[in-house]
């Protein structure tokens, strides 16, 4: 598994930068990605196919990462919303 990672993380890098216009969230998105990869090799016994394996551990990865921003986003507006509205019944 490590072996692997490190092959890979060039690659896991440059699909979080296609992905991401920030570059920290790149670097944030590449590491949660080669975790995912990195525990899934350790429980896998046999894989067929390395990259296809990779790449969808990366694009499931990806969809959770950009649900999670979407949740802190809403939950985020909410607050703000909330927070006009007290001042709103203040005036």
């Amino acid at each position: 598994a490590d072996k692997i990672i490190t092959e890979y993380y060039k690659k896991l890098y440059g699909f979080a930068l296609s992905k991401m216009t920030d570059i920290d969230k790149a670097e944030e998105l590449a590491s949660r990605i080669a975790l995912e990869v990195y525990s899934s090799l350790l429980k896998a016994d046999e894989i067929a196919n390395i990259n296809g394996y990779i790449y969808r551990i990366a694009c499931n990865v990806f969809a959770r990462y950009i649900g999670e921003r979407k949740r802190v986003h809403t939950l985020q507006l909410i607050r703000c919303f909330c927070l006009t509205a007290l001042i709103m019944k203040r005036i």
